[in-house]
């Protein structure tokens, strides 16, 4: 199954080969008839949406139903549960089976399942609305990310959230607004560095957050509310400030921020400059 999906990936318009969709239908079908789970929800799709196939709804979804039931495939648990969900508009949507499918990814520790569980349970307008479970799938989430990336950059987003990225402005407003540090951090993030200005005055809205979250003890939210501060960007420009944010958060451990302070000694930034205080503070930022 495994060499079959790999062609299939080839004819997808892999490694530079040339798109070819009844090639690629022929050999996902191969691996899915080997009981390849990820095989099973791609030709799922492939049946969907008439790709290198007659278009077939009805066998569409039990291939669906089959990858995501008896094959447990979370990709197809995640996919129903978005066919289900609320947030979808084009089809009547059934919040229990929403709420269910996306249930058994999380289970299985679907990042993204846990977080869009967290937003049906924080909505106020839905019936399911329950803010301790909803604070509980955030916070499920957001430490995966956490073990898989202690010292992240700040100023990235990643490629998923840039390709899917009103997906994750909702997801992570909804976060934000039960008052999670780490929603609010992600959020203000987004408006800042992501690939799309959807938000007027985005470093101010962000300095908002990063202010909220650093008062929590975000650590991450203190660098870049430093950098903020250090730039002049949505707050008043302010380098004893971002000196200061910079400091509290190495105080605790956050290898950005001695990074940071390295870059404030050696620059004379928010404090006398002295490039051996300086580099003692990068050598310290190397070594983690």
């Amino acid at each position: 199954w495994l060499a079959w999906f790999c062609i299939a990936r080839l004819y997808e318009g892999w490694e530079g080969m040339p798109y070819n969709p009844k090639k690629y239908f022929q050999y996902i079908e191969l691996s899915a008839s080997q009981d390849y789970p990820y095989a099973a929800y791609k030709l799922a799709l492939c049946y969907l949406e008439g790709i290198g196939t007659a278009k077939d709804e009805a066998l569409g979804m039990e291939w669906m139903e089959y990858s995501a039931n008896d094959l447990e495939c979370e990709e197809a648990q995640l996919w129903l549960g978005d066919l289900y969900s609320p947030r979808n508009k084009k089809l009547s949507s059934d919040l229990k089976l929403a709420l269910e499918w996306y249930e058994q990814a999380a289970g299985q520790r679907n990042k993204l399942a846990l977080m869009k569980l967290g937003d049906l349970y924080g909505d106020k307008k839905l019936s399911c609305y329950d803010v301790a479970k909803a604070k509980e799938c955030f916070t499920q989430a957001f430490d995966m990310d956490c073990e898989k990336n202690l010292q992240r950059q700040f100023e990235l987003c990643t490629n998923e959230e840039n390709v899917d990225f009103d997906t994750y402005l909702q997801l992570y407003r909804r976060a934000a607004s039960l008052g999670l540090a780490e929603g609010q951090y992600l959020l203000a993030r987004l408006y800042t560095h992501g690939s799309k200005i959807l938000v007027l005055n985005g470093y101010s809205e962000s300095a908002k957050l990063l202010e909220k979250a650093a008062a929590q003890g975000h650590t991450d939210a203190m660098c870049a509310l430093s950098v903020l501060y250090c730039e002049g960007k949505g707050v008043e420009k302010n380098e004893l400030r971002a000196f200061d944010l910079a400091r509290m958060a190495a105080l605790v451990g956050n290898v950005k921020a001695y990074d940071l302070i390295g870059d404030y000694y050696t620059k004379g930034i928010g404090v006398l400059k002295d490039l051996e205080v300086g580099y003692k503070w990068y050598c310290q930022a190397a070594q983690c």
